[in-house]
C-alpha cells in the first residue's frame, strides 16, 4: 500500500527486483515541495505572453527573484523558452503544449530519431524526433541567452555555470533534452525538475540523461489522472519509451501528501504507473471535454494558488498560444 505523508516524506522500501528492472540509486538531496512549487510557477511563467514574461510582468506566475530574462522562441517549431537568474542561478524554463488537443497531433504523428553522440552501454539514445525537432529551434539561442545573463560552459580557467531546468508538459521534455545537451557543452545541469512530463525516449537515453544528472536534484513530478505522463504507452508503435529522474507522485493536491517513487524503468506500481492504450485514451477525453477537472493543469495546487497553465497570466492583453 502506498505511503502519502503531508509534512514529512520517505522513500518506500524498495521491493525485490533484478539489477535490469532499477536505475542507480544515486544520493541526492532531499525533495523540497517547497522548490517544487517555485519551480512550477516559473513552469507557469512560460506560458505567458513573451512581452509580459521578458519584463518580468506576468501576473502571479512572475515570483520574486528572477532577474534578466531572455526569451528564445521559434515561429517555425512554435517553440519557447526563457532564460534568466532565480536567487542568482542559472535558469531555463520551457513552454508547454497548451491544450489537449495539440498533445494528441504531437503524439500521433510520433516518430524516434537517433540522438548524436548519445549511448548507454553500446546502445543507442532514440528521442521523439518532433521533441528533438523543437529543441534544436531554440538551442543556439537558449546558449546566447545565458551568455548574456553570465552563465558559461566550462573552460580551462572554471568550472561551467550550474543551471537550473524546468518544464511542464512538453516543457517537460524539452528541458530533459537541454539538460542532457548543456551537459555535453560544459554546462552543469545542477537541477531538473519536470511537471506531467511525456516519455521523452528510449531506455539508452533514460540511462544515459540520469547518468548525467548523478548526484543532483532530477525529480519528475506526476499526478494521479495525468494521462500525458504515460504518452507513448510503451510499446507504442513499436517503439521502446521509458521514463528518467526520481518520480515524486501526487494522489491529489498538496494538501494529500506526495509518494518518493521507487527508481524501477517501468515505474513504481504505487505511482503514476504504466496504463493500456484505451485508460489513456478516457483520461484524455476527461480532459478534453473538462479541462478544469484535468489532473495535468492541477499540479502542486493548492500550495500554488493557480494552475500550471495560461489562465493566471496578466490578461492586460489578449494573449493567443501556440
Amino acid at each position: 500500500m502506498a505511503i502519502f505523508l503531508s509534512a514529512f516524506v520517505i522513500p518506500s522500501t524498495t521491493t525485490e527486483t533484478t539489477t535490469e528492472d532499477v536505475f542507480p540509486q544515486w544520493d541526492v538531496a532531499a525533495y523540497s515541495e517547497s522548490e517544487a512549487v517555485e519551480l512550477a510557477s516559473l513552469s507557469t511563467a512560460a506560458y505567458c505572453q513573451a512581452s509580459t514574461v521578458s519584463s518580468w510582468s506576468c501576473g502571479q506566475p512572475c515570483i520574486q527573484g528572477v532577474e534578466n530574462v531572455r526569451i528564445s522562441s521559434s515561429r517555425s517549431t512554435r517553440a519557447f523558452a526563457f532564460v534568466g537568474k532565480f536567487h542568482g542561478e542559472c535558469l531555463v524554463a520551457f513552454r508547454g503544449s497548451h491544450s489537449s488537443e495539440q498533445w494528441a497531433s504531437n503524439l500521433a504523428s510520433m516518430e524516434q530519431i537517433l540522438l548524436p553522440g548519445c549511448s548507454y552501454q553500446g546502445e543507442g539514445c532514440w528521442v521523439g524526433a518532433g521533441f528533438l525537432d523543437q529543441y534544436l529551434s531554440l538551442r543556439d539561442q537558449l546558449r546566447d541567452g545565458l551568455a548574456a545573463v553570465g552563465c558559461w560552459p566550462q573552460s580551462t580557467f572554471k568550472e561551467g555555470s550550474h543551471v537550473t531546468l524546468v518544464g511542464h508538459s512538453l516543457g517537460g521534455i524539452l528541458a530533459t533534452l537541454a539538460a542532457y545537451d548543456l551537459h555535453n557543452l560544459g554546462y552543469v545541469a545542477g537541477k531538473l525538475y519536470t511537471f506531467g512530463q511525456a516519455h521523452t525516449g528510449n531506455r539508452a537515453f533514460a540511462e544515459s540523461l540520469w547518468d548525467r544528472m548523478r548526484g543532483k536534484p532530477f525529480y519528475r513530478i506526476t499526478r494521479k489522472d495525468d494521462p500525458f505522463v504515460f504518452m507513448p504507452t510503451p510499446g507504442e508503435m513499436g517503439l521502446d519509451w521509458v521514463h528518467a529522474g526520481r518520480e515524486i507522485y501526487y494522489q491529489g493536491g498538496t494538501d494529500e501528501g506526495h509518494r518518493v517513487c521507487d527508481l524501477k524503468v517501468q515505474g513504481d506500481p504505487f505511482c503514476a504507473y504504466n496504463k493500456s492504450k484505451s485508460e489513456v485514451s478516457a483520461l484524455t477525453a476527461i480532459c478534453k471535454g473538462m479541462p478544469e477537472k484535468c489532473s495535468h493543469f492541477l499540479y502542486m495546487t493548492p500550495r500554488m494558488s493557480f494552475n500550471l497553465d495560461d489562465t493566471a497570466c496578466d490578461r492586460s492583453m489578449q494573449i493567443t498560444f501556440v
